[in-house]
């Protein structure tokens, strides 16, 4: 073996809470916004916007929320 080759392993470690939260926001509120605003409105595009534009504001108001529940500690 080369001086110049590691062997290094990377290993990632995802918390439950994490695959939770995924699971919340990008499968469950992104299709119920999907067709909130597709029953609203009547437009594919529209819909399909809406449902992103939810999905991440309602994503930023989580991260937002949980910083100014931990600072409040």
């Amino acid at each position: 073996m080369d001086k110049g080759m590691r062997n290094d392993f990377i290993f990632f470690t995802i918390h439950g809470s994490t695959i939770k939260s995924f699971v919340m926001t990008d499968l469950l509120v992104g299709p119920i916004l999907y067709y909130v605003v597709k029953f609203m409105f009547h437009n594919e595009w529209i819909s399909i916007m809406g449902c992103f534009a939810g999905t991440e504001a309602y994503k930023r108001l989580m991260i937002a929320g949980k910083k100014r529940f931990n600072s409040r500690s």
